[in-house]
């Protein structure tokens, strides 16, 4: 569960660059990038937890690492959606 989540948050990066140019459902794609974030954030919570663990797995540490990568990637892609939402309406 822990690994779809991960791909679901990298799969909403790869759509937001791949359908942004067109233009034809920017909201949805903010949207899938916002529901991201949240699943990669949630991961990230419950993968911290486990680093702590003195007997910790480097699968952890990978999960860990890849979740804060998959969650930054969001965030910059919603804050640019956004920002060319903006443009757009203005």
């Amino acid at each position: 569960m822990i690994a779809m989540a991960h791909g679901a948050g990298m799969m909403t990066g790869v759509a937001f660059f791949t359908l942004a140019k067109g233009g034809k459902s920017m909201n949805k794609i903010l949207a899938s990038a916002i529901l991201g974030m949240g699943v990669t954030g949630a991961v990230l919570i419950l993968s911290v937890a486990q680093l702590f663990n003195p007997s910790s797995d480097t699968v952890w540490k990978i999960l860990t690492a890849g979740s804060a990568m998959a969650f930054v990637v969001l965030a910059i892609s919603a804050l640019t959606l956004r920002r060319r939402l903006d443009k757009k309406t203005n």
